[in-house]
């Protein structure tokens, strides 16, 4: 925090000081302003001195490797697939960096300086305040130099710096009782603080000297254990009046998340309870399957290659489906997100503490020590970063397991065998059998063609064209929102500006 009540003329001024011994000399200087014969050296310019540095940035990805991983399938057991694997790794870059400053001046005359800046008319009352200056930037001096004052422009809030705080106010005061208009950079700081690179800007709250006095006067009154409750929390009030935006900035990004989370809830429920339809096709079709092959291995007239082909694609197609209804992820996804949902309501309920008792025993309990301790008043950024972690871990395990399976794909492909097997004519089974000449293979045959209309009642009744929706929007919001939340982040910011400022929070 710069809270230097420097008017943009008056940094000449301290800078012409900067060249003398004392401040006096400054205002002997000043004491001849109105003859004009003060002369002071004043920068000019700069230059940057720099280095080349060298700098190694992660690279998660910086090569990659070719890994055989097993993907096996019921009719082959042993299948493998190639996938590509990233393998991170270091760039270099190199970039120059300032090492220094070398400042250049020169000699100015101080009216001349005065009315080029201000302009002759405003310049000549300028001019004319000279003893304003000298009552009000001695004591500025002296300020300046005491560790108090730096201990304030960091930030610190305490007792010890009560004083301090009171005598800056003290010198404003003096400033403007002399006739001189303090400006601000306050505008010009903001506006440097845009949103962007991924970030959104928000200004959490706004101190100024005033706001900084009635602190350490609110610390102050807790002393003696009896805190005096109305001055903190107005104070507390007036620092925290923009907290409307932080709301409507917090409950964006709360709002972003559960707009992604409760779609992906709802297509876990909806896959949960599908299984239970798909587990009960699954018992009665192998249940139907078994008894096939018991008559088979009875009768021994199984073996010819039509029966044995449909036997092989009914079998496997169980087993599909099976490996679809006991899915354990839609159950365990469908309860982490009602948890993570419940805590986003929750967190969009108070974005900012509006307890007055808790509010006073931060400072009863001496733990408003710095500016940076005032965010404990915005407890919605913890919950924010809170929530974003355990998104982050809550779902990561289910980011790690759907890649290694395209289970939407699984899905369409055994549907699409299903209904091959639901469409298949059974000329070439009932010539194989030779139910005509062999009456004892026509409960063989009965029971293959019963279990191909539990195949079309299967099939009409969708269960398993209804897991496909919900897997694929599962693995496409999974998809889409694991890159935003695991790179998301708060920082909090500190921004001074001078003169009738005070600091800028993001």
């Amino acid at each position: 925090m710069n809270n230097l009540f420097f008017i943009h003329l008056l940094s000449y001024v301290l800078l012409a000081h900067a060249a003398q011994p004392t401040i006096s000399e400054v205002c002997a200087g000043l004491k001849n302003l109105s003859s004009c014969k003060f002369k002071f050296f004043v920068p000019t310019g700069y230059i940057v001195k720099t280095k080349e540095v060298s700098e190694k940035v992660l690279n998660k990805c910086k090569t990659k490797k070719k890994e055989t991983k097993p993907c096996p399938t019921k009719k082959q057991p042993s299948k493998t697939c190639e996938t590509m694997t990233c393998v991170s790794g270091y760039d270099i870059t190199k970039k120059r960096v300032p090492t220094g400053l070398k400042i250049t001046t020169k000699e100015v005359n101080l009216c001349e300086t005065v009315r080029k800046v201000l302009g002759q008319s405003e310049g000549d009352t300028f001019i004319k305040s000279s003893d304003a200056i000298c009552k009000c930037f001695p004591r500025l001096d002296q300020l300046n130099a005491t560790a108090q004052f730096k201990s304030l422009s960091q930030g610190v809030i305490s007792r010890s710096n009560e004083k301090v705080a009171d005598e800056l106010l003290s010198i404003q005061t003096c400033l403007r009782e002399g006739g001189l208009n303090l400006e601000s950079n306050f505008y010009k700081v903001r506006s440097s603080l845009q949103s962007g690179n991924g970030f959104t800007n928000v200004q959490a709250f706004e101190m100024d000297e005033s706001t900084n006095a009635k602190l350490i006067a609110g610390i102050k009154s807790c002393k003696k254990g009896a805190c005096d409750s109305t001055l903190i929390m107005e104070t507390i009030g007036n620092v925290f009046r923009m907290r409307l935006d932080v709301d409507d900035t917090f409950r964006g990004s709360l709002g972003s998340w559960k707009s992604r989370l409760v779609p992906i809830e709802s297509a876990t429920t909806g896959l949960r309870d599908l299984s239970a339809n798909l587990m009960s096709y699954v018992a009665s079709a192998q249940t139907q399957l078994d008894s096939i092959n018991a008559n088979c291995a009875e009768s021994g007239s199984c073996t010819g290659p039509a029966v044995s082909s449909f036997m092989q694609q009914v079998d496997s197609n169980i087993a599909a489906i099976n490996y679809l209804g006991t899915l354990q992820f839609p159950s365990d996804l469908a309860r982490t997100l009602d948890g993570l949902i419940e805590r986003i309501e929750g967190a969009w309920e108070q974005t900012w503490s509006q307890d007055d008792t808790a509010t006073v025993a931060l400072f009863k309990d001496n733990r408003v020590k710095t500016t940076n301790d005032l965010f404990q008043l915005l407890p919605v950024i913890k919950d924010l970063n809170d929530i974003a972690n355990e998104i982050k871990t809550q779902l990561d395990p289910f980011n790690e397991l759907l890649p290694r399976m395209d289970y939407t794909k699984f899905a369409i492909s055994t549907v699409q065998e299903q209904h091959k097997l639901a469409l298949m004519q059974f000329g070439d089974i009932e010539k194989e059998l030779g139910i005509d000449e062999n009456e004892d293979n026509r409960e063989v045959f009965d029971k293959l063609y019963a279990m191909r209309e539990m195949i079309v009642k299967n099939r009409d009744d969708y269960y398993l064209q209804r897991v496909i929706g919900p897997l694929s929007s599962i693995q496409t919001q999974l998809d889409n929102f694991s890159p935003t939340i695991r790179n998301f982040t708060i920082r909090q910011d500190v921004q001074g500006f001078r003169i009738e400022g005070g600091i800028f929070i993001f």
